[in-house]
């Protein structure tokens, strides 16, 4: 927060740059200011800012971020818009007071600043890259497959291109010479071009095409270029359809279907003396709900929990209920715990031994496995959604009510019905591959 206080000068006697110094009237107008505070003011303060409808309470001057954590009723302040207090609300902090704050870059994917993302940010640059892996997935010869590539990264080697870096001297299109050849012009727009597109009666759909003719144009662009032969569309359009029947032919043996079976699902219950946590988390519209449930090794409720952490995805909320509910098992004093999630995501979280510190969910994670750290035995592991539908029902509820935590020493009604089902074993079909993987077990014995 210098920046905000002081200014620092140097300057040029007889040649030479004086050492820095501060002048003693603070800041005035026309001092060098440091450049990040013009970022945090146009990024972060105006946006919020204007978000605002009326004029700050006294009261909210007080406030803090912590005033703004799961236990803090919303009912205090109304100086922060709701969706700003959702945010805060799903931010994850840790629990243990020997872990010290650090500071992440949020544009970058390991959390160190670089002046090409500070770059990219104040000019608002594009800095995410579109995943292409579908595209070497696709149907079709590599060559067609790189050729879209080139496309799409502005790499085609067209006139315009070669041109711009002085390899050619004209820009203008080798096949109508009036205009400039660009991508869109060579392979669509160009009048040779233009006459392919209509023999094949181009349907409204690209993904309708069931052979595409820009490999074509672009192969007869390169054979008028650097072998001088002419170019005559109908003879192309019949080579083109040559070319995939051809195709068609050559790969028309799919690869079978993966052979599906239906497998009967139930809750089971823990092992003698152990307790078991199913949590849950739920997401609708940016809205987020978790819930979950603990019960003894007969099936019987003992603690049952919802809680509404704000905005977000449903890796958050899903995040969220663990965390929530293996505090209330040591809360309660268990010491055997099994612990079961519908999300594999959270489970290869928690099994992730290298998940670096700048991760936005390494203080959830770090806080679970703190937490665990107080039991004799745990274990985590997959379960499918049709053994989950107690936690299922109490995030859904909590999404849609929008309260904040609720601890139930007493099930809810409206869990009664699936709490005696999975008392019963009933059990529910669901369909699934024949080679399913086996459920991860992640489990840890304290002695």
């Amino acid at each position: 927060m210098s920046c905000l206080q002081n200014v620092s000068y140097s300057t040029q006697i007889n040649g030479k740059i004086t050492n820095t110094f501060s002048p003693q009237r603070g800041i005035r107008q026309g001092d060098p200011i440091s450049p990040y505070l013009f970022i945090l003011a146009i990024e972060y303060l105006r946006p919020l800012r204007n978000s605002f409808t009326g004029p700050l309470t006294r009261d909210s001057e007080n406030l803090t971020i912590s005033d703004l954590l799961p236990n803090w009723p919303p009912t205090e302040s109304l100086a922060l818009p709701t969706n700003i207090n959702n945010e805060i609300t799903s931010t994850f902090v840790h629990l243990s007071n020997n872990i010290t704050d650090l500071l992440a870059w949020k544009y970058s994917k390991d959390g160190v600043f670089s002046i090409k993302t500070a770059y990219n940010l104040i000019f608002n640059h594009d800095t995410e890259i579109t995943n292409l892996k579908w595209l070497w997935k696709a149907p079709g010869h590599p060559r067609e497959l790189f050729l879209l590539w080139q496309i799409y990264q502005n790499a085609l080697p067209t006139a315009k291109k070669l041109h711009s870096i002085n390899c050619l001297q004209s820009s203008l299109c080798p096949l109508c010479l009036t205009e400039e050849e660009t991508p869109i012009h060579i392979l669509r727009d160009c009048q040779f071009s233009r006459s392919v597109w209509l023999i094949f009666k181009v349907p409204p759909s690209f993904f309708q095409i069931k052979y595409n003719p820009s490999m074509g144009i672009w192969l007869t662009r390169n054979n008028k270029i650097f072998q001088g032969k002419p170019v005559i569309p109908p003879a192309l359009a019949q080579q083109l359809l040559q070319k995939a029947s051809e195709y068609t032919f050559l790969n028309s043996n799919h690869p079978p279907i993966s052979p599906k079976q239906t497998i009967q699902i139930s809750w089971l219950k823990p092992k003698p003396n152990f307790y078991k946590l199913n949590v849950d988390g739920s997401c609708a519209e940016n809205q987020l709900g978790s819930g979950g449930i603990i019960r003894d090794d007969n099936g019987n409720h003992v603690i049952s929990f919802s809680h509404f952490p704000g905005t977000g995805n449903v890796i958050i909320a899903e995040l969220w209920a663990l965390q929530l509910g293996i505090n209330l098992a040591v809360n309660k004093g268990l010491q055997k715990l099994e612990i079961e999630s519908d999300s594999n995501a959270v489970i290869h979280l928690m099994e992730n031994q290298n998940l670096p510190n700048t991760s936005a969910f390494f203080p959830v994670i770090n806080n679970c496995r703190f937490l665990l750290q107080s039991l004799l035995e745990w274990e985590i592991r997959h379960c499918y959604l049709e053994a989950n539908k107690c936690p299922d029902a109490l995030a859904n509820h909590r999404r849609i009510s929008k309260l904040q935590n609720s601890v139930n020493s007493d099930p809810p009604a409206f869990i009664l019905d699936h709490l005696h089902s999975d008392q019963q074993s009933c059990h529910i079909p669901r369909t699934v591959p024949n080679s399913r993987p086996t459920t991860n077990v992640f489990a840890l014995e304290n002695s």
